[in-house]
């Protein structure tokens, strides 16, 4: 089994997707058509429940539509056509690391059934491995990759098990980096941040970064 030197774990949500523009343009327009609902009847700028929550347009839909069922919501999301809701500089950065053969995955935070289906509306990322966690933070997830051989151990789309020798994870949310062990590398888009995040100290061992593209220089 081969190891790598490095394994790219990606957030998702403003990291590599224009979450706040796919709301904008493309979610709320159809939700309106279909279900009769309003922009005014979301929270303003889709403000999850806490700090470390996440937003579920499918749960807000069923909470002010009760008579309408998941099963349906999935039916109808399944209609929509794809979309390129993708921040600039993301196909070239995740083509490239393609190209050079540099393992990488998508680690996000929601409910998985709405996670799944804004993943799927571009063609890059509907391929890639995601990991979607709803109660853990991605931290222990890292944690619990790195083994007693000192490499982490990864399932890919839960088949093929992947070994590298060290990790560099990348989130727009540095509350999702605090606590990274030593042997992780922590980059943090602050480009993308919210003014919240952007007033937090940095944690120990992350890094800013101000594109994507800049980690290219680390991960080759």
């Amino acid at each position: 089994m081969s190891i790598y030197d490095t394994l790219v774990v990606l957030d998702f949500d403003r990291t590599l997707f224009d979450t706040a523009a796919f709301h904008q343009d493309y979610l709320l327009p159809h939700i309106g058509r279909q279900f009769d609902l309003s922009t005014a009847q979301f929270p303003p700028h889709f403000t999850p429940p806490s700090e470390h929550g996440f937003f579920d347009a499918f749960q807000h839909i069923r909470t002010l539509r009760p008579e309408v069922s998941e099963t349906t919501i999935a039916r109808w999301a399944a209609t929509l056509p794809p979309a390129d809701f993708l921040l600039p500089g993301t196909a070239t950065f995740l083509t490239h690391l393609a190209a050079q053969h540099i393992p990488h995955l998508i680690l996000t935070v929601g409910s998985p059934q709405f996670q799944r289906f804004k993943l799927q509306l571009s063609a890059l990322t509907a391929t890639l491995p995601a990991h979607i966690i709803e109660d853990i933070s991605k931290v222990q997830v890292v944690r619990a990759a790195y083994q007693n051989d000192g490499l982490f151990h990864w399932l890919m789309n839960g088949e093929e098990e992947l070994r590298a020798k060290q990790i560099v994870l990348v989130d727009d949310r540095l509350s999702h980096l605090e606590g990274l062990p030593m042997y992780a590398q922590g980059f943090w888009l602050k480009m993308a941040a919210k003014p919240a995040e952007r007033a937090r100290p940095i944690p120990p061992g992350v890094q800013p970064i101000d594109s994507l593209l800049e980690l290219l220089q680390v991960v080759e």
